[in-house]
């Protein structure tokens, strides 16, 4: 299943699987999944995946750090446009992020097709956006991402 996983996420290239494994990514988009579907507490998830080990480039920690929620908040969103897809109908097992999607759309807030859950899809992608937008203006990397996750409190 974990080589299925990494297949998708990969687009079955070699090199970018072994980029996502050196990141970690399979265990970030789980987190994720909880996160969003409101398992599990914003901040809980957000320590828990800055807490993975991983290969992340940069000359400082800092650096490091923003390498780090770059590749999450990419993550999330990859995971929110694949949430979408599988409301709308695809088979989450031939989606990159399928597994998370499939858990987002089927237990959560933010899954079905209700007005409530468009809107709160949308509320909880726009803030993934701004938080990924703003992690250009040097912000605190671990703060933008417990916004982000955040958000789907919001849209309750």
């Amino acid at each position: 299943r974990r080589v299925a996983q990494i297949v998708r996420m990969s687009g079955g290239s070699p090199g970018i699987a072994m980029r996502l494994l050196r990141r970690s990514v399979p265990a970030m988009a789980e987190l994720l999944a909880h996160g969003l579907a409101g398992k599990r507490s914003p901040m809980e998830v957000a320590a828990e995946l800055f807490d993975l080990d991983g290969d992340f480039p940069g000359k400082t920690a800092s650096a490091q750090r923003r390498t780090q929620a770059r590749t999450i908040l990419d993550l999330g969103l990859e995971v929110l446009t694949d949430t979408e897809r599988v409301i709308a109908g695809a088979d989450p097992a031939g989606l990159a992020q399928g597994d998370a999607a499939g858990e987002i759309a089927s237990g959560s807030l933010l899954g079905g097709d209700s007005i409530a859950a468009t809107s709160a899809r949308r509320a909880v992608g726009e803030s993934w956006i701004s938080a990924r937008e703003d992690l250009n203006l040097n912000l605190a990397p671990e703060a933008l991402v417990e916004r982000a996750l955040s958000s789907v409190l919001g849209s309750r």
